[in-house]
């Protein structure tokens, strides 16, 4: 009995918490897409390290909370995925001219979600096959787990 609590359930909690942990401490990264005669593939471009935050971004209230509670639904959602058989991802598109803060918003959701940072340079994508291709690429190395 004692066993199998210890076994069981405890071991499996310790392990949830030192994952989380390591997903805490986890340096982010920011990747850039290139192209080349093999494809297109993802360049490691630097150690992604900024300090924009839901609490320091310039929004309305209702819709800062509205992204967020977004972004916690999708991010605790994995095992529903899994079950029904989906992929589990989601996607923002963020458009606008030059400064208006698309980056910034970026930067505060791979905060949140302790995520890594893909930007796509639309210059590298050749044809719409070759834009799906990129996209579905950083879901093939990329875990939280």
């Amino acid at each position: 009995m004692n066993r199998e609590i210890v076994v069981g359930k405890y071991l499996r909690h310790v392990m949830e918490k030192g994952k989380a942990a390591v997903a805490r401490s986890r340096q982010r990264k920011l990747y850039s897409n290139s192209f080349s005669e093999h494809g297109t593939y993802w360049n490691y471009i630097m150690e992604f390290d900024h300090p924009a935050s839901f609490d320091t971004i310039g929004m309305e209230e209702s819709k800062k909370k509205d992204i967020i509670d977004d972004l916690r639904s999708f991010f605790e959602s994995r095992d529903y995925y899994r079950r029904i058989g989906k992929p589990w991802k989601s996607r923002y598109l963020l458009h606008g001219p030059l400064g208006i803060g698309k980056f910034m918003m970026i930067a505060t959701m791979a905060n949140e979600l302790n995520y890594d940072v893909y930007d796509l340079e639309f210059t590298a994508v050749t044809s719409n096959a070759n834009f799906e291709e990129v996209l579905a690429e950083p879901l093939q190395f990329y875990s939280c787990d």
